[in-house]
């Protein structure tokens, strides 16, 4: 399972790749969707801020996307292909209509402090 850097390293890789890949881009979904630009990208995948919230608290969100020259289906398949490049762990059952999910790992640190607490570590 991929860490921060990972997930990092991917959405790099997806930007090379023509994409426009985004992390905590704007508030909210219905921003996002309103702040996309126009362009010639392959197709368009982010997460936006209130994902990035449940990313650091739980250390999983959603990655959504859209079409671009290629169809919302290919543009998932190129983001779960890029994710997984780097390790980070995808669930997603190629529905277009649908986001993927991610799980990142959770730090060693993070892991004790919620088993012990932080004044016990």
């Amino acid at each position: 399972m991929g860490n921060k850097q990972d997930l990092n390293n991917a959405f790099r890789t997806l930007r090379q790749r023509g994409f426009f890949a985004r992390q905590n881009f704007e508030d909210c979904m219905s921003c996002a969707c309103a702040a996309l630009p126009e362009g010639d990208f392959q197709g368009y995948i982010y997460y936006h801020q209130q994902d990035a919230a449940r990313l650091r608290e739980k250390n999983g969100c959603m990655i959504r996307f859209c079409e671009g020259k290629l169809p919302a289906r290919e543009v998932g398949v190129s983001a779960v292909v890029a994710l997984q490049e780097f390790g980070v762990h995808t669930e997603w059952n190629q529905d277009p209509s649908r986001a993927i999910f991610i799980k990142l790992e959770v730090p060693l640190e993070t892991a004790l402090s919620t088993l012990f607490g932080k004044d016990r570590m």
